[in-house]
């Protein structure tokens, strides 16, 4: 499958507004040219920078719009680097950083999409020398990181991670792992370089990943979803089915235990003190794109409840992103503990945007596929010639779509496939062309129409969205038991918290629309409002906190 690149789509509705206050955001404080170099005060070279450029290269595509900074901040990177031309000191031989190479996974990353973008030559230069100096040179040190508590205090082969107090309120920790987030950056680098000595370097990083206990290490999950990605990516590379077999194990394994009850992330495997965008951008990603190679829709399901009960909850009213309690551990409520997270998840959340965008159209062949429902125009190349559609939608709050062809040249595309998750009417749906019921299959989560599309084509259905109730997911021992949500299509419904409600699973809910319902019959709670999470008219505000795990008796 080919997504559609992001020059030729032009998304509007929410999705655009909340990538509008994104890039806003970016062109904000410390992420200008006299901030961004000197911003980072935690020892994480490359970093601050990395995400900045990152972020901004791809929301630059996506908007449309000229990055008021970016320019100019890649003019005065040389400025900044050691004579080997990477951020921060040069290590001994042998010996590694392990948040100078995470920082530089960024710092890559943000080059190569700006590389990918503009061909500029001079930057393919400054990542050949980054691979060549930092990158090949660290071939022999990864099999040397520590993995038991002994270890990590008699290593002489890497400088760990740091105790931290990036703020006044933000606790003291240890970034274990995040060597491995590096496997992300690397795999890029090899994506495009293709040196054997790098896909040797990716060798033995993913191996010695692999000999790490997660979860009794307290390894950082966006650590981990870091290196699912770039695994994923080296699988998309290579072909090696055992790559896309690690991924899934990763996935699953975070699913499991550190996954909130509205899809957001532990910070740490079994230490859940708040929520990371960082993490949860990854596992957005990292979802879509195990669909994307395997086929099964329970990876695209997780995408839409990643998306519009964590990603959308976690952006703010500035544009910025911030964190949350981890719900369902000891919480039946949500609850913002950090507005803003300008060092990380503000840069983090300014690739989400354009994912999201770049995931609405996919096409293979003579067959275009639509996983995501926004309100969007896209020009689709095809071989024989170009195909512009344009879809409406009031998902997730109704169950609406149409796709509309505006323009054909020819008759390639002869199946549509439109996604309809567990959670809709599925194969009992109606599809309409141009105002007339058709035959359509129902495969693997999506309802296909076979049938050449041409210009003026209009395409139809409702998905029927609609409440329902599901126990709680996460399997780690910090999971409270017997409570339940309530679900409308993908959201988690939540009410604001005043008391505990008691509400059953049979609990008497009027719908309001829009993804809205008024509790019936209750002599206490009448009258109660539940609502999804992700309010599409108010982001999330500083002191919010609403109720989203019930039981008929609290305990």
């Amino acid at each position: 499958m080919a997504w559609v690149n992001l020059e030729a789509l032009e998304v509007r509705g929410i999705l655009a507004q909340r990538a509008a206050l994104t890039f806003a955001r970016l062109a904000g404080e410390w992420y200008r040219p006299h901030e961004v170099f000197t911003a980072d005060k935690s020892g994480w070279p490359g970093d601050w920078e990395g995400r900045s450029i990152l972020a901004t290269t791809l929301m630059g595509r996506a908007t449309h719009q000229t990055p008021p900074w970016l320019e100019e901040i890649l003019e005065r990177v040389p400025q900044h680097l050691n004579a080997k031309g990477y951020f921060g000191k040069v290590q001994p031989k042998g010996v590694r950083d392990e948040q100078q190479m995470s920082g530089h996974s960024w710092f890559l990353r943000g080059l190569i999409e700006y590389y990918y973008w503009k061909k500029d030559p001079g930057i393919r230069a400054m990542i050949e020398r980054i691979a060549r100096n930092l990158l090949v040179p660290s071939l022999g040190v990864y099999p040397k990181y520590p993995l038991t508590a002994q270890e990590r205090l008699r290593t002489r082969n890497w400088r760990l991670s740091r105790l931290q107090s990036k703020t006044k309120t933000h606790d003291k920790s240890i970034d274990t792992g995040c060597a491995f987030l590096a496997i992300d950056g690397v795999s890029q680098a090899y994506e495009l370089l293709r040196w054997p000595k790098i896909r040797e370097l990716l060798d033995e990083m993913i191996a010695r990943f692999l000999e790490m206990d997660l979860v009794a290490m307290k390894v950082q999950t966006h650590a981990t979803l870091s290196a699912c990605r770039g695994i994923l990516r080296l699988y998309e590379q290579d072909g090696e089915r055992e790559h896309l077999a690690i991924a899934q194990r990763i996935f699953d394994l975070y699913k499991r235990l550190a996954w909130t009850e509205n899809y957001g992330n532990y910070n740490w495997f079994d230490r859940p003190r708040w929520t990371e965008v960082c993490a949860i951008v990854d596992s957005f990603i990292v979802a879509v794109w195990l669909w994307r190679n395997t086929g099964d829709p329970q990876y695209l399901e997780d995408a839409h409840h990643i998306y519009y009960n964590s990603v959308e909850h976690s952006h703010r009213a500035s544009g910025g992103f911030g964190s949350a309690r981890c719900l369902g551990t000891e919480w039946v409520y949500l609850e913002v503990t950090t507005y803003e997270v300008e060092w990380c998840c503000n840069m983090r959340g300014g690739e989400v945007w354009p994912k999201a965008y770049e995931f609405l159209f996919w096409h293979e062949g003579d067959t275009l596929t639509l996983p995501f429902y926004h309100n969007a125009t896209a020009t689709i190349p095809l071989k024989g010639g170009a195909l512009k559609v344009r879809t409406s939608t009031t998902y997730p709050y109704e169950g609406k779509v149409r796709v509309e062809v505006l323009e054909s040249a020819s008759r390639a595309v002869r199946t549509l496939r439109l996604f309809a998750p567990s959670w809709t009417r599925q194969a009992e749906t109606a599809v309409l062309v141009n105002g007339r019921r058709v035959r359509t299959e129902f495969d693997r989560g999506f309802l296909v129409l076979k049938m050449p599309l041409k210009a003026g084509d209009r395409i139809e259905l409702d998905l029927g969205l609609s409440l329902h109730v599901k126990d709680t997911h996460n399997q780690s021992r910090y999971s409270i038991k017997g409570y339940h949500t309530f679900r409308h299509g993908p959201c988690v419904l939540a009410a604001d918290f005043r008391e505990v409600l008691r509400l059953g699973k049979d609990a008497d809910l009027r719908p309001l629309g829009m993804g809205r319902y008024e509790l019936r019959g209750d002599e206490v709670f009448s009258g109660a409002v539940l609502a999804p999470i992700s309010n599409p008219h108010v982001f999330t505000q500083p002191l919010e906190k609403r109720q989203v795990l019930f039981k008929e008796e609290p305990g």
